[in-house]
């Protein structure tokens, strides 16, 4: 995509193994080129690489009305098409064209670099603007995308034809991921049904997730009209064909889904399930935003089973946090989950007062910029919004568990985090405790040389000592350790008072006496006494 136009998004394309792009290079792509400059037609029609791909040229045109006109005709895979045309423009002919010919993929090839003009190629679903010069290693790349798009529609009507399961299956995730349209008969009805589980409990294990996923294959291996399942991200994703002189109803259909889907709680009874659903023409990529975009609207509905899904506008939530940094930081800063409590309460408040979808987007928001404020701080908090909180907010199948999961997610990581920094605070008091308990016998020990150990100045480990051992000073903590040391050696050898001193790190027999004394109330020798 040439950098003149940011916000042209390349679409994925399927990939194929190899050996599978000769196996559905049988049937050729039919190509139409439209210009009012006839140089720029055979220049395309050099540059294209034909044979490599299995193209065939249907024609040319150069203005807009022959234009229209020759593509209805011939149906082509693929319209090369200038903006500016006489008679009718690029743009007006894609739009005229675009809903009636589904399976044409319309590449514009202009020389006209503005943003309008690709603004508007996006919403007419071009596949690609290319600028004049035309670079032959850019045609080259976005014929072979476009090749690989074709050739992976193709397939996926030859696995339905074939009632291959595995291959359905794939046909979906296709679909979605890669875009790749399915192609609808006059005579039937498409559906694309999503199965959203939601869970008591606020994570949803793997393996959990992959049982329902084979439970529910189980349950729509009984129903004909099921085209096959798959799994994206949280939802596990199937179609429906109907004919249209068929009897039975989607809705009819779905509602038997359903009651077999719930029997899966008798095996997992802390599991939800909601099926939404729409009516596609061809496009599961288009139907699966749709859908995602309507799961929450399960929550208003919690007694209803299956939701339709329809395109929904926000109202712009995320304009109510504008002061929720700021309470962000402060909460991490003083990861005091009570004091940030009320603020937790306001975002809620906020919520309620929302449609159920802009009030997922705001908590979701919430918590994300949360996450993101751990992250510029001590890490981390990226890792826990992704792994426990989104999973955590989107498992709620009611409002009230939505509600109170998002503030008890978010006051379980600040306590987290606030013990998590405790321990990091405390840590180095341990370890020079650890180090005073192993070293006492040394006679030049010293707050110094344990503060080096454990990679702190002198003063702030005096006072981190002092104030996480309740006020004993580093000291004291020395002599309590020595003297303690010194009793056990009393009461277990004969040692003189003089080793004993020594073997605890005092060379000063009477220093080490008055020690002894003024810790334990008596004298070593009357010490020993008491155990000889």
């Amino acid at each position: 995509m040439n950098g003149n136009f940011p916000h042209m998004r390349m679409k994925q394309v399927y990939t194929f193994p190899v050996g599978v792009l000769g196996e559905v290079m049988e049937k050729s792509i039919g190509v139409v080129i439209l210009d009012d400059e006839a140089h720029i037609i055979r220049l395309l029609r050099a540059l294209i690489p034909w044979d490599t791909y299995g193209l065939n040229f249907l024609g040319s045109a150069q203005n807009g009305i022959d234009g229209r006109r020759l593509v209805l005709e011939t149906k082509p895979d693929i319209v090369f098409t200038d903006i500016k045309m006489p008679g009718m423009d690029g743009l007006e002919m894609i739009a005229s064209l675009s809903a009636i010919l589904k399976n044409t993929s319309f590449i514009i090839v202009s020389g006209y670099a503005q943003f309008d003009y690709a603004k508007q190629a996006i919403t007419y679903g071009v596949e690609d603007y290319l600028l004049k010069p035309i670079s032959q290693e850019e045609l080259g790349a976005v014929v072979k995308k476009l090749v690989e798009k074709i050739h992976a529609r193709q397939q996926m009507v030859a696995a339905v034809s074939a009632g291959d399961a595995s291959k359905k299956d794939k046909c979906i995730f296709d679909g979605i991921e890669h875009q790749v349209r399915f192609p609808i008969s006059e005579d039937e009805h498409i559906y694309l049904v999503a199965l959203k589980s939601d869970s008591s409990e606020p994570i949803l294990p793997a393996d959990l997730s992959h049982a329902v996923t084979e439970k529910l294959r189980l349950v729509l291996n009984h129903y004909p009209e099921v085209q096959g399942i798959t799994h994206v991200s949280d939802l596990d994703l199937f179609s429906v064909e109907l004919m249209k002189e068929d009897s039975v109803t989607i809705e009819r259909i779905l509602a038997s889904i359903t009651a077999d889907v719930q029997r899966i709680r008798e095996v997992f009874p802390s599991l939800e399930f909601t099926l939404f659903y729409r009516e596609s023409e061809g496009n599961f990529h288009d139907d699966y935003e749709v859908i995602t975009v309507c799961l929450p609207l399960r929550r208003s509905y919690p007694d209803q089973n299956v939701i339709k899904a329809r395109p929904m506008t926000s109202g712009n939530p995320l304009r109510l946090l504008a002061s929720w940094d700021m309470e962000c930081g402060k909460a991490i800063d003083s990861l005091d989950s009570a004091a940030f409590a009320p603020s937790l309460q306001a975002i809620v408040g906020m919520a309620r007062g929302l449609d159920p979808v802009d009030a997922e987007t705001l908590l979701l928001h919430a918590g994300k910029r949360i996450a993101v404020k751990v992250e510029e701080r001590m890490g981390n908090g990226l890792d826990w919004y992704a792994s426990t909180f989104e999973p955590g907010v989107r498992l709620s199948h009611d409002n009230e568990t939505l509600y109170s999961r998002f503030c008890g997610l978010v006051i379980d990581f600040i306590d987290s985090l606030a013990a998590l920094r405790r321990e990091d605070v405390i840590r180095p008091v341990r370890e020079a405790v650890a180090y005073m308990q192993e070293h006492y016998m040394d006679s030049d020990m010293s707050l110094d040389t344990v503060a080096s150990v454990v990679g702190l100045s002198a003063p702030y480990f005096s006072g981190l000592f002092k104030k996480e051992r309740g006020g004993q000073g580093f000291q004291d903590a020395l002599v309590q350790i020595r003297i303690y040391r010194a009793k056990d050696l009393l009461r277990s050898t004969h040692s003189s008072i003089a080793n004993v001193a020594n073997a605890v790190g005092y060379t000063d027999v009477k220093y080490f006496a008055k020690l002894f004394r003024k810790t334990t109330g008596i004298k070593p020798n009357e010490f020993r006494s008491l155990y000889g």
